[in-house]
């Protein structure tokens, strides 16, 4: 029986997928065979232009032997479509010059790699690359029964502060608002010395009391989403703070950090090519193109926050996952298992640890998803724990380059810096001219005088390039680079 979908996709990322048969009753040999030029598909290892209906090349379906797997692999970086062919077979004589198949299985097999050509992108050498488990991401949407009605606040001077999302009045308490940390302290260790008298059931609050009932219909629009805990900007009225905006933007933990916290500005209300008919396939591109970058906040160990963030991730990559789920068959009363653990932050303790639970109460409720989903979410809650990786980060800020009764948009990114040039200005006077040092003996002309990135006439970024965000860095604040002028200090 086979365990796949008839289409597999490969790509420069994942070049490789694995096709699965299991054994159904039936004694049965498998042989592969596929069309297609030398050298361009391998399976298990072999060309596929190697196999041949024999012993040597079939696997077999037994009792014993009941997972047949085959992995298919290309490092083709050009685009194929071409079919692999499963033979089946109910016999091993393959000298039997009449013996045939007694089924054949059809995958299509879809190459399609991340290919950019040439003078799409900077051909520069990335040298910080991102690697899937290992950077850390933005969320979307977080969640208050894994990271509590808590967050992490950033203002504009680098302070730093414990909240609440102010759902409830005890939440509102400023007993446990608008309290600073230092970022020396763990965080660990200051959401116990701020939160550890919060009545439980007001730090797993949800918003609206009956968002977790999906069975209940909501009527009125307004009920219909709860963008409390969404990633996104909003106004702050609050006396606590004198910023006018904050940006909600979740943090997942892995085991590196991104090196930077931007926020951009975009004029207007909404997207036109929206009402237009246009293709919205670049809408993301047209933010990056037409925003302002207006505000960054260091992640670097060097700052406030990224000190604070890197002691907490200390405790983080010592733990393989929140959740460890032991899976026993529910019928079998004597089953030995071993406990299902939820790691986190304990708000009693100060401390990064894990919390047990016997099977019995999740065996009772694996035969409902959505219950077994419910009960898995609500461990965090059952043990007094919060989930390590998510961290609610909200960055404050004000706006002073925008006109009165102006409406815009604000959105935000985590960046990971690559960078191209390392340089410095000098010069002998306050009027004379300015030098441009390279510090990585690097020459940033180069740079500076590609027709590729910088138009030749005007100076400006290209329309190929304005969708990239290219940076002057001073280690105070991240400045987007829209003309050439800005690296050649023709602007002071």
């Amino acid at each position: 029986m086979k365990r796949f979908n008839n289409t597999a996709i490969l790509t420069s990322k994942n070049p490789e997928a694995f096709l699965n048969f299991t054994f159904d009753g039936t004694e049965q040999w498998i042989c592969p065979s596929c069309n297609i030029a030398a050298n361009t598909l391998y399976v298990n290892g072999l060309d596929i232009n190697s196999y041949e209906v024999s012993l040597g090349f079939a696997l077999l379906l037994t009792s014993t032997m009941d997972v047949a797997s085959f992995q298919i692999f290309t490092d083709k970086n050009y685009k194929f479509d071409t079919t692999l062919s499963f033979n089946i077979y109910d016999s091993s004589d393959f000298d039997n010059p009449l013996i045939l198949p007694i089924e054949t299985i059809d995958v299509s097999i879809k190459n399609r790699p991340f290919i950019i050509e040439e003078g799409v992108i900077n051909t520069y050498t990335n040298e910080d690359l991102l690697i899937d488990d290992e950077a850390s991401y933005m969320l979307m949407r977080t969640n208050p029964k894994f990271t509590g009605n808590i967050k992490l606040v950033a203002d504009t001077s680098n302070y730093l502060y414990l909240d609440t999302f102010k759902v409830s009045d005890i939440l509102s308490n400023k007993k446990y608002r608008h309290q600073i940390v230092s970022g020396n302290s763990a965080l660990a260790g200051d959401i116990r010395n701020v939160f550890s008298t919060l009545p439980l059931g007001e730090l797993y609050r949800v918003d609206v009391e009956n968002t977790l009932e999906i069975g209940i219909p909501k009527t009125e629009y307004k009920d219909q989403y709860n963008v409390t805990y969404n990633y996104g900007a909003r106004l702050i009225r609050d006396e606590l703070y004198p910023e006018d905006n904050g940006l909600l933007a979740p943090l997942w933990i892995n085991s590196k950090l991104p090196d930077y916290f931007a926020i951009f500005r975009l004029d207007g209300v909404y997207n036109p090519s929206t009402y237009t008919g246009s293709n919205l396939d670049d809408l993301a591109f047209k933010y990056l193109e037409d925003s302002n970058l207006i505000r960054s906040w260091s992640l670097k160990p060097e700052a406030p926050l990224g000190k604070y963030l890197a002691t907490h991730m200390a405790d983080v990559v010592k733990i393989q996952a929140p959740v460890f789920l032991s899976l026993t068959d529910p019928s079998l009363v004597k089953a030995e298992s071993d406990p299902n653990t939820w790691y986190g932050i304990a708000v009693d303790k100060g401390i990064v640890t894990g919390r047990s639970e016997t099977t019995y109460f999740f065996n009772q409720k694996a035969d409902n998803f959505t219950d077994l989903n419910a009960f898995v979410s609500q461990g965090f809650e059952r043990n007094t724990l919060l989930c390590p990786n998510i961290v609610n980060l909200e960055y404050i800020f004000s706006d002073e380059d925008v006109s009165l009764y102006t409406m815009h948009r604000y959105f935000g990114f985590y960046l990971t810096e690559n960078v191209l040039y390392k340089i410095a200005y000098y010069s002998d006077s306050s009027t004379g001219p300015i030098e441009i040092i390279s510090l990585d003996g690097k020459d940033s002309s180069e740079f500076m005088n590609s027709s590729v990135v910088f138009d030749p006439i005007y100076g400006t970024i290209t329309d190929e390039y304005r969708n990239r965000i290219f940076v002057l860095n001073d280690e105070v604040q991240l400045q987007r680079i829209t003309d050439v002028g800005q690296i050649r200090n023709q602007y002071k």
